[in-house]
């Protein structure tokens, strides 16, 4: 068999196996690996990590922190997010806080971290 070289994109990180998406991501891109393949995870760094390089079992590892607040809308089952928020909350790209969506400005300022951060509008269909 030829040796492939893998790009695997997650918005998880193998730099911190947290969760069950964690796991999953760095079991399957280590097997790759140690079958002879060249693997790369091109992936989201933890929070409060700094964009950073690793190698690990022959995975090569690019993590870096997103740079914009996401969009996430309510989820239907939602326990921890208050109702006056609305159908869609912000999370911050630096310490992962939800706040809520006021207007549609084109920054917002993280009351947890103090981060000032653009609002990446374009990647949702928010309203």
């Amino acid at each position: 068999m030829s040796r492939l070289r893998v790009l695997t994109v997650s918005d998880v990180s193998a730099l911190a196996l947290e969760g069950g998406a964690e796991r999953v991501l760095w079991e399957a891109t280590r097997r790759l690996a140690s079958a002879g393949h060249a693997v790369r995870i091109l992936s989201r760094a933890p929070a409060g990590v700094a964009p950073r390089r690793a190698q690990r079992e022959g995975v090569d590892i690019v993590a870096t922190p997103p740079q914009r607040w996401s969009i996430v809308p309510r989820p239907s089952d939602a326990v921890r997010v208050p109702l006056d928020w609305g159908d869609w909350y912000a999370l911050c790209p630096t310490c992962r806080n939800r706040t809520p969506i006021k207007g549609h400005s084109a920054t917002l300022r993280c009351p947890r971290c103090a981060g000032l951060f653009q609002i990446a509008w374009e990647e949702t269909d928010h309203p």
